[in-house]
């Protein structure tokens, strides 16, 4: 019998090339439901140059977060609320960012912090970052705005990031958590006393 003959196909995965920026998320241990948490994000630009190089790209850094056990994650092109406006970094520059959270109900949340590559296609009027502006996403653009301006941006490359799974408690978990704690230390040092005794 003869060998059927059988095609192979080379499927070459071109990557998308990242940020040259390292990404560190810090997340308190769990937060209160309905209060504020800070959250911080360091950035250090592994290159010896300012980065991103070239005159007309920016860095856009963004938090966003999801509640774990829902079934469907939200990505969004931009969380508004947590993000920073396009920025540069020096040569070899850390820098530290600091975003504010707020968890409505008790449950597990991943925090995600994200920094991208962005391209300035078009700016008109001048950005005021004072007050959140809206985003649209159209195609590999996005566009922010505000009342009396727009700047139009085209991510490049891949996104770099890092994640947190961060817990959010009542304030009954938290009573119940530390009466369990003292419970356990009053065990522990009626159990020494006992033995010194």
């Amino acid at each position: 019998m003869q060998n059927e003959y059988r095609p192979r196909f080379h499927i070459e995965v071109k990557k998308l090339p990242q940020p040259k920026v390292a990404v560190k998320l810090k997340t308190p241990p769990f937060s209160l439901a309905g209060r504020k948490v800070k959250i911080k994000v360091i950035l250090r630009n592994e290159t010896i140059s300012t980065y991103p190089p070239e005159e007309d790209r920016f860095l856009l850094l963004d938090v966003y977060t999801n509640k774990i056990g829902t079934g469907k994650i939200v990505i969004p092109p931009l969380a508004l609320k947590n993000f920073y406006p396009p920025f540069k970094l020096k040569p070899n520059e850390e820098r530290t960012f600091t975003f504010t959270l707020r968890f409505e109900e008790p449950a597990l949340y991943r925090v995600c912090a994200r920094v991208r590559e962005v391209k300035v296609i078009e700016v008109k009027g001048t950005p005021k970052w004072e007050e959140s502006p809206s985003v649209t996403s159209s195609g590999s653009t996005l566009a922010l705005a505000g009342p009396d301006w727009q700047m139009t941006l085209e991510p490049i490359g891949a996104v770099r990031g890092d994640r947190k799974v961060l817990r959010c408690m009542s304030l009954y978990d938290v009573l119940m958590l530390m009466g369990a704690i003292g419970a356990i230390i009053s065990a522990i040092f009626t159990i020494l006393l006992f033995f010194r005794g």
